[in-house]
C-alpha cells in the first residue's frame, strides 16, 4: 500500500488562495512588543515591514495600533488599515 503524499496534502491544506491582497499595503498581523503594540505590513512591492504607533506608512502617520487594526492620520483625516478576513 503507498503512502499519501503528506507533503502535498500539508500545502493544499495550508494554502488560501487569494487570501491576502497582492496589489496594495496590507496589516498582515499585530502584537505587543516590549515596547507596546507593533503591527507588521506588508507593503505592494512585497517587503514586510515593523510598525510602531507614530511611524509614517503611505503619507499617513500611525495613530495607534490595536488588536487587527492600524489606525492612521493622513493630513488631518483618520483611516485604518485592517487585517484582510479570511
Amino acid at each position: 500500500m503507498s503512502q499519501p503524499d503528506i507533503n502535498a496534502k500539508t500545502r493544499q491544506a495550508a494554502t488560501d488562495e487569494n487570501a491576502l491582497p497582492l496589489g496594495g499595503t496590507t496589516l498582515i498581523g499585530t502584537l505587543t512588543g516590549p515596547n507596546g503594540p507593533v503591527a507588521l505590513v506588508r507593503l505592494r512591492r512585497g517587503t514586510i515591514r515593523r510598525i510602531e504607533k507614530g511611524d509614517r506608512l503611505n503619507g499617513a502617520q500611525v495613530a495607534a495600533i490595536e488588536d487587527g487594526r492600524l489606525l492612521l492620520n493622513r493630513a488631518g483625516q483618520p483611516e485604518a488599515l485592517s487585517m484582510p478576513r479570511s
